[in-house]
């Protein structure tokens, strides 16, 4: 349990500043942690991490093959490359924002993208925000 809680905490103080250190986006913080980590956790659980919190964790903002924008809102954990991706469109209101499955197109994320790289309007449309809540379902 405590190597659970260990890795939770890690990987929430890699998502926010903290002692002077800069915040690092979700995706940054997953790959990290596999990266440059994965020696330091039961690699059981880390795969178990990954595959809850997402390749692409909620909140990460991506370019897609097609260039368009999105944030992702939530990963497939049968499909880990595949999130469910809120696209950015400058004609339809955020409020009717498209949200697509991967898995079910011929799209892919092409490139993650911090959200402060972003023109104002896609950042304001997109809305990314410091900090994101997870659910999980236990029968998975």
């Amino acid at each position: 349990m405590s190597q659970i809680v260990a890795m939770a905490n890690l990987y929430d103080d890699l998502c926010h500043s903290r002692f002077g250190s800069s915040a690092r986006t979700p995706y940054a913080a997953v790959s990290h942690m596999f990266r440059a980590l994965k020696a330091k956790f039961n690699p059981d659980l880390l795969a178990l991490f990954v595959k809850l919190v997402g390749i692409y964790p909620p909140g990460t903002v991506v370019q897609l093959s097609d260039d368009a924008f999105g944030m992702v809102l939530s990963n497939n954990s049968q499909h880990l490359l595949k999130p469910n991706v809120m696209i950015y469109d400058s004609v339809v209101p955020r409020e009717q924002a498209p949200i697509i499955e991967l898995k079910d197109s011929k799209l892919e994320i092409s490139k993650v993208l911090r959200p402060q790289s972003l023109p104002q309007s896609i950042f304001d449309y997109l809305n990314p925000r410091t900090s994101f809540s997870y659910f999980f379902d236990a029968e998975k």
